[in-house]
Formats: structure tokens, sequence, C-alpha cells
């Protein structure tokens, strides 16, 4: 049996561009890209309780 270990990364982004184009498209490896939402759109996703306690208790 070969053993997997998932390491989660919270991170603030500061936006000083607006401007700014994200890469929305995936690299077809371990990515399948990004995209920004509203913090109060949180409550609706299909998220951990663990990001969802840290995303909304921080803002």
């Amino acid at each position: 049996m070969e053993e997997l270990h998932h390491i989660g990364i919270i991170y603030n982004v500061l936006l000083l561009d607006v401007n700014f184009e994200l890469k929305a498209d995936g690299d077809g490896q371990d990515s399948d890209g990004a995209h920004w939402i509203e913090i109060k759109q949180l409550n609706n996703l299909a998220i951990t309780p663990f990001m969802k306690k840290i995303m909304l208790g921080h803002y």
C-alpha cells in the first residue's frame, strides 16, 4: 500500500494591479486552475470545515 500525504497551504494575497489576469486554466498536472471569489460566497461552496473556519474566522 502506498501512503499519501496532503499538505494544505493557506496564505493571504494582496492584489497590487487591478488589471492582473489570473491564470484560470489548469496546468494538466496538479492544478485545475484558479479564480477569485468573494468571502461571502464561501458558505455556498463545497469546502472542508477546516477551510471554512479559517477563511470565515479570519475575515
